[in-house]
């Protein structure tokens, strides 16, 4: 697949190898770890304080994506693990690396605010692309989303395409 085609500019970076991707599928929903629970509590505690959330901030329960995750994306990271893309209307600012899905998944508590999502890009305005891996019955894949890093919520996200490659192809943003 050409991927340059869908994008006016892109700044790739070296694709995932077979390794990464098996690597990144292998462990990007692992349940968390104790050193994770406890830095992100450490983290939460000293933001906002204890007693602040509802739901209450228990990373130890947060449900993760455990589905299995598109083929068009997977191909995306080994066209370019990571890097820069800019459309008319969509911006990938940046799609973030197989190192830093999961990364930018707890640092931004996404499972505690939209379990079952996976964030693979920035738009380059402050929020989130995500997957809505929600319903495993879709046949097409699973709906991309858009929500506010400030703003994680399913009520203020907003649907952009029913599948990844819908959603590249598209070329729909937030907007």
């Amino acid at each position: 697949m050409n991927w340059t085609e869908y994008f006016d500019n892109c700044r790739t970076e070296p694709g995932a190898t077979d390794s990464e991707i098996d690597t990144f599928v292998l462990t990007v929903s692992a349940p968390l770890t104790s050193s994770e629970v406890q830095e992100l509590l450490e983290e939460h505690r000293q933001v906002v304080g204890d007693g602040c959330f509802d739901p209450p901030f228990k990373p130890e329960s947060w449900r993760l994506p455990t589905r299995s995750l598109p083929s068009g994306y997977l191909d995306l990271l080994r066209f370019s693990n990571g890097g820069f893309f800019d459309g008319q209307h969509r911006d990938l600012d940046p799609l973030f690396s197989t190192r830093e899905v999961r990364d930018y998944m707890l640092g931004y508590s996404v499972p505690h605010w939209m379990p079952m999502t996976l964030p693979f890009a920035f738009d380059g305005g402050g929020g989130f692309y995500l997957l809505d891996m929600r319903d495993d019955s879709l046949a097409r894949g699973f709906p991309v989303i858009w929500a506010h890093a400030c703003n994680l919520c399913f009520e203020d996200a907003r649907l952009l395409a029913p599948s990844f490659m819908d959603f590249i192809e598209s070329g729909l943003g937030p907007e």
